[in-house]
């Protein structure tokens, strides 16, 4: 949720306490960044290390020319 969307619900809330929140929404936000791209970066890796064990040759058979 966005700190705009965040201070619109908590406009009646007592000040130290929105400013809790806000703080505990950026954090919780930018730990989901870092869960999700440590995500993509096992996923590259695993990846990358499937690619080692493909056969090398070429699995598409050469066009002849007619």
């Amino acid at each position: 949720m966005s700190n705009e969307q965040l201070i619109a619900i908590l406009k009646d809330a007592p000040p130290d306490l929105s400013q809790e929140i806000l703080r505990i929404n950026e954090i919780a936000r930018i730990q989901g960044i870092k869960a999700s791209l440590w995500g993509l970066v096992i996923f590259a890796v695993f990846g990358i290390i499937a690619s080692i064990f493909l056969p090398p040759e070429i699995l598409v058979p050469p066009q002849t020319e007619k």
